[in-house]
């Protein structure tokens, strides 16, 4: 009796939604980084402007 490799796709309807699981799962993290990066810049920009303020208002 031949064992086959549990992580193997037992069919090509597998692979295939394997293949789309792995797409999926890239989209998200895409997605996820760039809301990573545009909250990373709202709160870049937040902090510039406090420190405007703050010097503009003690000088």
């Amino acid at each position: 009796m031949v064992q086959r490799d549990p992580r193997e796709p037992r069919s090509s309807e597998d692979r295939m939604s394997m293949r789309e699981r792995r797409a999926q799962k890239r989209l998200e993290e895409a997605e996820h980084d760039s809301h990573s990066m545009a909250t990373t810049i709202f709160v870049v920009v937040m902090i510039l402007i406090i420190i405007g303020a703050a010097v503009y208002l003690t000088t």
